[in-house]
């Protein structure tokens, strides 16, 4: 009898440990394809000089990189990366652009942050590029929502100046 129990705690052990290390798999997986997909936006937006929502190449690009590598996790921008009420964000969610909306889930989010122009200077700004990532193992969802943020260069007299 004794043999048995010694096999079956071997036996959850071994289980365990398995899950961990499936879990630690599906979580690495997850925040590197959240990480190009920041990387890609961000590559996006330095490449046509500003987030504009109405450059429809943009967004199709982007649209289309979300897509090929199968990006589909989704979160609130307020919540994740702190931004107050008076700041400016867009969040999207595939064809679904909104300004400052804190009560849907996006699949990343852009703010805008303009840098003040001194006597001299020129008007620039910088963006803020969020994405979330998960922990999901198909049988088991937490619910657990992380996110990545990431920033252009400075763009300077970006193109989207009508835009926000």
């Amino acid at each position: 009898m004794r043999e048995a129990i010694g096999g079956a705690w071997l036996l959850s052990i071994t289980v365990a440990l398995i899950a961990l290390f499936t879990a630690y798999l599906a979580f690495s997986v997850n925040y590197s394809k959240a990480f190009k997909v920041k990387d890609a936006i961000v590559e996006r937006v330095e490449k046509y000089e500003g987030f504009d929502t109405n450059n429809t190449q943009e967004m199709k690009e982007i649209r289309e990189y979300l897509s090929k590598i199968g990006y589909n996790t989704k979160g609130k921008c307020n919540q994740a990366t702190g931004f107050v009420s008076s700041s400016q964000y867009y969040g999207v969610d595939g064809s679904n652009i909104r300004k400052n909306d804190s009560n849907t889930r996006f699949n990343f989010c852009v703010e805008r942050v303009t840098k003040a122009a001194g006597v001299g200077d020129y008007s620039s700004a910088y963006y803020k590029v969020t994405v979330f990532y998960g922990l999901s193992l198909g049988f088991i969802d937490l619910n657990s929502i992380f996110f990545l943020t990431g920033e252009t260069k400075n763009i300077y007299y970006p193109k989207d100046m009508s835009v926000w």
